[in-house]
């Protein structure tokens, strides 16, 4: 059995979760988890497209400040990790609107400068 890996976590998927069918980054399908075809189907619906350099970046905030389940199962039962990330989206869109991968901006040496404190990274 092949696995495929989630376009925005990376996270391997038995399967496409994207019933929808959602044109991701390069003009093909996405191939999307659960996680984030909830998400990309929201945000589709609020702005009209996805800026998934920013998707990425709000991804990896979310996961690092994820609770725990077994040393914080409190905080873990309220946390709702689609409201959260479709937040860290939309401060990622303000501080970020462009959505181009360092190796293919318009501003490639301003985007060589700050690859290194990039976290999001490109496939």
């Amino acid at each position: 059995m092949a696995y495929i890996t989630c376009e925005v976590c990376g996270t391997y998927i038995d399967h496409n979760y994207n019933t929808t069918k959602i044109i991701g980054r390069y003009n093909s399908m996405a191939l999307l988890c659960e996680w984030h075809h909830a998400v990309v189907s929201a945000l589709i619906a609020r702005h009209g497209t996805v800026n998934w350099r920013a998707l990425g970046r709000a991804t990896s905030q979310v996961q690092e400040e994820k609770p725990n389940v077994l040393t914080e199962p409190e905080r873990w039962l309220d946390y709702d990790s689609v409201a959260r990330l479709k937040e860290l989206y939309e401060e990622e869109i303000v501080r970020d609107p462009t959505d181009w991968p360092p190796y293919e901006s318009p501003n490639a040496k301003r985007a060589e400068e700050e690859e290194a404190s990039d976290r999001y990274l490109f496939r």
